[in-house]
């Protein structure tokens, strides 16, 4: 897959080249963006957002649009027990935290972004 910039600054002209059907973006996404790449292709963005909504509904925005819902639901419920799994071998639940590096340092991840949502479902505690 071909990297085209980033969230924030996604490269308008590589995306542009690569002739795409559709484009996916987050819930958090810029409009002024968002209105570029919608000229180019079907553009795709959850409302609301992503601290708002649990993962599973994201990525449900995302399967519809792609009419894999069903392969969404095989998916899901593997996590589900996969998770349910990891709850019960568990003596106690440990306490973690997310970081990301920055160009400006490290920061501690929101508990409801992903990367949080899905440890709280492991049954994990953030710091």
């Amino acid at each position: 897959m071909a990297i085209v910039g980033s969230v924030r600054e996604p490269n308008l002209e590589a995306i542009l080249r690569l002739k795409p059907d559709l484009i996916l973006v987050p819930a958090n996404f810029s409009a002024v963006f968002y209105d570029k790449l919608a000229k180019i292709a079907p553009t795709i963005q959850p409302k609301g957002s992503s601290l708002d909504m649990p993962w599973q509904d994201l990525s449900r925005v995302y399967a519809q649009a792609l009419d894999q819902e069903a392969e969404l639901d095989l998916q899901l419920n593997k996590i589900s027990a996969a998770l349910q799994s990891y709850r019960q071998q568990q003596a106690a639940p440990l306490n973690v935290s997310v970081l990301r590096w920055n160009p400006q340092g490290p920061i501690i991840m929101s508990s409801q972004l992903f990367a949080g949502q899905m440890l709280r479902e492991a049954g994990l505690h953030k710091l």
